[in-house]
């Protein structure tokens, strides 16, 4: 491993140690300190927080290294994965891009909530919830 490849491999590894101990904490913070005045949307926000922890790991595990050539990518994964084989690998990386795709829906999700809390329309929990399953399940289920 050249010294380039070291660092890089060294400052990504840092990075996901930092996001994966990030999104753990915002997890147990989620789960443990939202009111239940604030449980509508709190749904929102758990689910959120446990796909952030998805997706760092995920990344974590794969260390993709994206290479285009022409107008194709090739996929390299230098991660913990390659000692489970390339099934692992590619694993991984659906779990990175399904996850993704998730976490940015359920964004979008929250999004819609926000706009209806402004024009009077508060979703309930339930609501809240089948607002994630229409907006943010489909892609990932494609993904799946």
């Amino acid at each position: 491993m050249s010294s380039v490849d070291f660092v890089l491999f060294f400052i990504h590894t840092l990075s996901s140690i930092l996001s994966i101990t990030f999104s753990a904490l915002l997890v147990v913070i989620v789960f443990r300190n939202t009111p239940a005045s604030f449980s509508s949307f709190g749904i929102m926000l758990k689910i959120h927080a446990v796909f952030d922890l998805y997706v760092a790991i995920s990344g974590a595990v794969g260390m993709q290294r994206v290479i285009p050539i022409d107008w194709s990518l090739l996929f390299v994964s230098h991660g913990p994965c390659q000692y489970f084989g390339a099934t692992a690998c590619y694993i991984s990386l659906t779990m990175l891009i399904g996850g993704a795709c998730f976490t940015r829906d359920t964004l979008v999700a929250s999004f819609v909530f926000r706009y209806l809390v402004i024009r009077g329309m508060t979703p309930s929990t339930k609501g809240a919830f089948a607002l994630i399953c229409l907006v943010a399940l489909p892609l990932s289920i494609i993904y799946a």
